[in-house]
């Protein structure tokens, strides 16, 4: 069993609240695929579990695998200064096959966010601290590949899909563990 080293904390991302019964902690990377089908099941999830779940996401950029996974991170975290970290979250995910840096800046563009993306030179060192922050936690409880999700501090095994996602919460929820 391999256990989440980072509790959640207010400086994550997350929505929901930190003291639910069930906390879902993914680490994800804009472009990878599987990342990208994680992130829509996270609305039907919250919905169905309403005040009873709390999702927090976390930075995992595999950069030898995705040259502009970094880029992406450091998209989502400017847009975080302007309280709209999950537009772009979303907006990320949904173009994850096309994260050029002409493609990032037309996201920004559509969310009024182009001239914060390109001010934030300024604010670099902040945003980098949080995307290390993050894969530093992702690192030190054995997070490999993306997507890596906990629920209750303890890492979900094997391929994931919605079904096994909604399964697991419902046995935390049950205080029943974390089904294999």
């Amino acid at each position: 069993m391999t256990l989440l080293q980072k509790k959640p904390h207010h400086k994550d991302h997350y929505l929901g609240e930190l003291n639910a019964p069930v906390v879902l902690v993914e680490y994800g990377d804009y472009e990878c695929t599987q990342s990208a089908k994680s992130s829509k099941w996270i609305g039907p999830l919250i919905k169905d579990f309403k005040n009873n779940l709390c999702y927090v996401y976390r930075h995992f950029p595999m950069g030898l695998l995705h040259p502009h996974a970094v880029l992406a991170a450091m998209a989502a975290e400017s847009a975080s200064l302007r309280n709209k970290f999950w537009d772009m979250h979303e907006l990320l995910f949904d173009n994850h096959q096309n994260l050029s840096l002409e493609s990032i800046l037309q996201i920004s563009r559509k969310l009024n966010l182009n001239s914060m993306v390109k001010k934030n030179t300024i604010k670099k060192n902040i945003i980098y601290h949080h995307i290390v922050r993050d894969i530093i936690s992702g690192i030190n409880s054995g997070v490999a590949s993306t997507p890596a999700q906990f629920i209750n501090g303890i890492r979900l095994e094997g391929p994931m899909n919605l079904e096994r996602i909604f399964m697991a919460i419902e046995h935390a929820l049950k205080g029943t563990g974390i089904p294999a």
